[in-house]
């Protein structure tokens, strides 16, 4: 019973033929001029407004913008060594915590305190 059943039947193949290409060709020709004739009478449109027709023509203050918005989130981004430091620090206090020698602050009290190292020195 399922031995009929292959990509024919579900329609996988109706562009072997050729047709179909032909039907999509003409239909995305079609689609593309009047998306031209949109474009284009939109451009229109702003030019009769006074307003500059492409990103081009304009006086580039939007582009300031970004640019400085850019800047700014490229200084607020840390790079990869503090990220590790940071990530660093963050465990050594964990394990201080752990181990009962840090406290909320996040300053160890072994050190204040005159205890024995908790922590190795390869940290």
């Amino acid at each position: 019973m399922l031995k009929g059943i292959d990509a024919d039947y579900y329609g996988y193949r109706d562009d072997d033929d050729g047709v179909l290409e032909e039907l999509e060709r003409a239909a995305e020709e079609g689609s593309l001029q009047q998306a031209r004739e949109d474009w284009e009478a939109r451009k229109a449109a702003r030019l009769a407004a006074g307003e500059p027709a492409d990103e081009e023509e304009s006086d580039g203050e939007g582009d300031g913008e970004d640019a400085r918005r850019a800047e700014r989130f490229q200084e607020a981004l840390p790079d990869r060594e503090a990220i590790e430091r940071a990530i660093l620090e963050k465990r050594k206090r964990e394990m201080l915590a752990m181990l009962g020698g840090g406290d909320a602050g996040g300053a160890p009290k072994h050190k204040e305190e005159g205890s024995i190292n908790l922590v190795p020195k390869s940290w």
